[in-house]
């Protein structure tokens, strides 16, 4: 059976997905390491090996993995950076957060004081200045698109108001006019 979802669920749904895609989505990366650093983890342990067409061998570890899923989330976390307005101030200021958190724990707790946390920190650092920069430049965008469309209103309002007046000021033609054009005079031969 298909279930059928009320325009009632929808907005629920789309709600609860606007409050989510406020959530900086790299905090998920930062959440991983905190967990499995504080379980012991061996982040440079081969976790699983694949087997390459030129027959070499990728080992691939739980560092390898966390890393390139935070390249992955800076990845989506740019794209939702070309948002403008309110909610994205709140992106930024909570990416902000996330920056301040990785850097205070690779400051202060020795289980963060690792190179991959480092890239995982700098990952951070890069999403909050491509995100301010993304914004910054799709906000000037929207605001000369913005400029350039009330300028041409502005012309049409102008090119409008002319035509009124134009017609308001000629006379109404009362009757056919029954003077004679003046006569042609002979072209001159030289």
């Amino acid at each position: 059976m298909v279930a059928v979802e009320s325009g009632a669920q929808k907005r629920v749904a789309r709600e609860h997905w606007r409050r989510m895609s406020a959530v900086p989505l790299l905090v998920f990366v930062m959440l991983l390491y905190v967990a499995f650093a504080a379980v012991g983890a061996d982040f440079a342990l081969t976790r699983f090996t694949i087997n390459m067409p030129s027959g070499g061998q990728w080992q691939v570890s739980l560092g390898d993995a966390l890393l390139t899923l935070a390249l992955f989330m800076l990845f989506f976390e740019i794209l939702k950076s070309t948002r403008t307005g309110g909610k994205s101030v709140v992106d930024h200021a909570l990416s902000t957060i996330v920056l301040v958190v990785c850097l205070a724990l690779f400051l202060i707790w020795p289980p963060a004081a690792t190179s991959l946390f480092f890239l995982i920190t700098l990952t951070a650092f890069l999403d909050v200045i491509a995100g301010f920069s993304v914004t910054i430049n799709a906000a000037k965008a929207k605001d000369e698109e913005n400029s350039e469309i009330h300028r041409i209103k502005n012309e049409l309002e102008q090119v409008k108001a002319a035509r009124s007046s134009t017609e308001n000021t000629q006379p109404a033609p009362s009757q056919p006019s029954t003077e004679e054009p003046p006569p042609e005079t002979p072209a001159r031969a030289d």
